[in-house]
């Protein structure tokens, strides 16, 4: 399994399949904007309130215990300038109606805009 390409996929259906939530004012709102016109379905994880789940900090033990997923995490934070599990607060998946492989997800967090652009 190639855990760059995988991770973030994998981590984002996980934590759709923890709780899930309609888009409303203070929980994804501002991400509608960015969606797709095309988009079938928008799921959006409120991950501040999913931290605090045990399948949440199961899983999420599970994947830092992985000595392959530190070494990426560590190169993600050291490139990125942010750590996901402590910076990122929310996330929003929207899944094409045209195409099983055309997803979008979105992130919102407390992020170094300019670091992550470079």
């Amino acid at each position: 399994m190639n855990l760059r390409r995988n991770f973030v996929p994998v981590l984002a259906m996980a934590c759709a399949l923890l709780v899930s939530q309609a888009a409303m004012a203070g929980n994804g709102q501002n991400l509608l904007q960015n969606v797709p016109s095309n988009s079938a379905v928008v799921i959006h994880v409120n991950v501040d309130q999913v931290r605090s789940l045990p399948l949440y900090q199961m899983i999420w033990g599970m994947v830092s215990a992985q000595p392959e997923a530190q070494e990426f995490l560590s190169e993600f934070e050291a490139q990125a300038g942010f750590d996901p599990n402590r910076d990122v607060t929310g996330f929003l998946v929207a899944m094409s109606s045209e195409s099983d492989d055309n997803w979008t997800i979105l992130v919102e967090g407390n992020f170094d805009v300019p670091r992550i652009q470079t």
